[in-house]
This record gives structure tokens, sequence and C-alpha cells, in this order.
């Protein structure tokens, strides 16, 4: 799953010039919040039921 979203963002940000993209998840989705982890996603913030985090474009994916 982590591939798909590496190029997800390349895609993003190389190919529609986007300088910050973001993602959540679920409180208890375990799994999202590996792969948005993996992915170097930063935490954000955390709302009642969801956790927040983005990832601005820098240097190569």
């Amino acid at each position: 799953m982590s591939e798909a979203v590496i190029k997800v963002l390349h895609y993003g940000f190389y190919e529609e010039n986007i300088d910050s993209i973001v993602c959540s998840h679920f409180i208890h989705n375990i799994q999202s919040k590996r792969v948005i982890e993996k992915c170097r996603f930063k935490y954000e913030r955390k709302s009642n039921d969801r956790i927040y985090y983005s990832i601005k474009r820098k240097g190569e994916l």
C-alpha cells in the first residue's frame, strides 16, 4: 500500500505542483496509521474521531 501512496505523493508534488498534502485516519485504524507514518507524514492534530497528518514537498520521495 505504501508504494501506491508514494506514487500519489509524487504525482501531487511534481506533476500538479502542490506544496503540501493532508490526510487522516480514524483513531482506531492502526493499519492506516502505519502506512501514513511509513510514508513520512507528520502528525498535525487529533479530533473526536480522526488523526490528521501532513507532508510538505521537499527533495525527492
